[in-house]
Formats: structure tokens, sequence, C-alpha cells
């Protein structure tokens, strides 16, 4: 039977980066006894991950239906079979969709459509393939993703509220792995540190039984966002409506002008933390449940994910509300016009 790797997240674990090399040297994986299939010819536009199957069991797709993913289902099994090769598909939102008429409880909606990719893939072995991220790390890092993006509802929150409305469901890996592991059998849970210890690409397909492999990856990382950033851009979020106006506040905030004001006015070293007791107590709601996921998944030999490191001397809490706020008067000081462009005159004068 062909072995699927359903590698299913979580979202900031480096996916991005793992699909940009799967794809770029998907001629070498098959070489190897690895498909990285695309979606021809069903949707002739190509992609470096598989989200399109992810999101069409849940018809959340443009181009490609729930019932497509049958016959696209058998081109990949079809041939992987003649080439003798496994199958990695691979999609952060395997994660965490649900099924949108299955009732109120989330664990019942995630279960359902866990169900459905089961049933998609049924002619497969299948190996679930999950990587977790320490909580504190993973949630300043999705955090700081939708306020790049602007015009996500989460991207609009503060930190503390959008800790407080992703803890509901994000953060529950405990329950998304038992989902998977009650659906599919046996889960395979990686964590992101330890794969970044050694090099991601490298650590990840040597999970995968390629250890030996050269992989190309000329993929250009779009930086993140700086505290500074994220901090006046969560405040300008609000003002943002489309994707194209979100580009131009990120030019905005980046331009020459705006980078000044934000260096003169913020150290460097800032958190989007309070403090480290803050920080230190969120990790700590999840003591248990991270013992408990390294007992069941990992054989329980030692923690899940390396401790909280005490704050250096140069590491600062985040800056307060006014300190933004003064900050984001000079920014806006500094370059008016272009501003205006992207919020328009009405809410460039609310903030002068």
């Amino acid at each position: 039977m062909v072995r699927v790797h359903l590698h299913a997240g979580l979202h900031k674990t480096g996916t991005t980066a793992i699909q940009e090399c799967a794809w770029a040297n998907r001629r070498r994986l098959l070489r190897q006894g690895l498909l990285y299939p695309g979606f021809g010819p069903f949707v002739w536009r190509n992609a470096p991950a598989h989200h399109r199957f992810a999101h069409a069991l849940v018809e959340q797709d443009d181009k490609l239906s729930a019932a497509d993913t049958g016959p696209l289902v058998e081109a990949w099994h079809a041939r992987a079979r003649r080439r003798g090769a496994d199958i990695l598909l691979s999609s952060e939102s395997i994660c965490r969709h649900v099924v949108s008429d299955g009732g109120k409880d989330w664990f019942s909606r995630r279960r359902q459509y866990l169900a459905r990719v089961a049933e998609s893939l049924q002619n497969f072995e299948v190996s679930p393939i999950l990587v977790l991220r320490r909580q504190d790390e993973f949630v300043r890092s999705l955090y700081q993703e939708h306020v790049m993006k602007g015009t996500t509802r989460l991207g609009k929150l503060d930190f503390p509220g959008f800790r407080k409305r992703v803890s509901r469901s994000r953060l529950r890996f405990l329950d998304n792995l038992r989902l998977f592991e009650d659906v599919f059998g046996a889960v395979r849970v990686l964590t992101y540190e330890e794969l970044a210890e050694n090099g991601l690409l490298t650590s990840f397909f040597a999970a995968l039984g390629l250890p030996d492999l050269k992989v190309r990856n000329r993929r250009v990382v779009r930086p993140s966002l700086t505290v500074a950033e994220t901090l006046i851009k969560q405040r300008l979020n609000r003002h943002v409506k489309s994707p194209a106006a979100n580009d131009k506040l990120l030019a905005w905030l980046r331009s020459r002008k705006v980078r000044r004001i934000l260096e003169s006015s913020f150290d460097g070293t800032e958190s989007l933390w309070s403090s480290y007791d803050e920080q230190a107590a969120f990790q700590q709601t999840w003591m248990e449940e991270n013992r408990l996921i390294a007992e069941a998944f990992r054989n329980g030999h030692k923690p899940l994910f390396p401790r909280l490191a005490a704050w250096g001397d140069d590491q600062l809490p985040a800056p307060s509300h006014a300190d933004v706020s003064r900050a984001l008067e000079r920014a806006v000081a500094a370059s008016p016009r272009k501003l205006k462009s992207v919020i328009g005159s009405n809410a460039l004068a609310a903030l002068g």
C-alpha cells in the first residue's frame, strides 16, 4: 500500500520553508522514492503547498471542490504506484480546519474534518506528522504573522487579546494530537526547536528517512515584523480593508523615514511580553499538557520543549501604550502623504 506522509502543521513551525523546498526539489525527492505531487490537470497553477486539498474538503477553495479531491487523490495514487514511491502531502491548514455544520463543539467539528481527510486518503497508509513549537513562541510568532497580514480579525487585536482568543483553538495541541490518533492511529510528533537546532530542512527530510538528501533552497524569506513594527501596525490595521491596502501600509511602515522614527523611538530589544514573569506564567499553564504529550507521543524520555530562558540585561518589556502612541504620532508626522493613501484622510486626521 502506498504510504502518505501527512505533514499537517502546525503553523509557525517552518512549514512554508519545508513546502517550498520540497516543491523546488520534487524531482530529486522522486528519485529518492518520495512523490511531492502538484494539482495538475485539476488546477493548472500549482503551488508549493497542498492547501487547496485541505481547503477543498470544506469547500473553501475557489478552484477545487470537495468532489474534485477524489479524482485528484486517485491520480496521486496512480503516479506513486507507477514510481514505487511514497507521497508527502503538506498543509498546515489540516491542523486547524473544522466542519462548519458539525455543531458548536470544537472537538466534534475537528474530528469530522479529519474524518473527511481520512476518507479521501482511504487507499493509502497514512502517517500523520505534526511539528509543535513551544507555546509562548508559537503564539508570539503567530500574532506577528496576523498583524503583518492586516486583514484578519485576529490581526487587529492587541497581544493579550490575541493570546486569549487563540488559546481556545490553536493552542489545543494535546486535543489535536488525540484527534489525529483517534482517526489515523499512530502520530509522529516533532518539535520546531529540535528541527531548527540541526538545520530545519535537513532535519525534516531526515525524519522522513532521507538523511543524505542534498536539497537546494533559493527561497527569499519575507522578513518578519519587528516588535516596534508589530505594535505600530496593529494600531493601524483597523483601517486596512484589502490585501492591496495592506501591502501599501507595509511599504509605508518600512520606508526610510518611518524606520528612522521607530529606531529612535524604541531600543530595539523590546518584547511583546510585558515581563518575564508574564511570559513564564503563560508557559507554565501548558506544563502539564506538554508532559502528557511527551509521555504519550514522545516516549516521555525528555521534556517536550527547552526551558524558557531568563531574560538578559538587554531584554526590555513591551513598550507602554503611551510610548507606542508617541512613536505613531511621530511616524505619521514624518510621512503623512503615503499613509493617507492607505487609510484615508479622516483616519489620518484622527491619528493626528
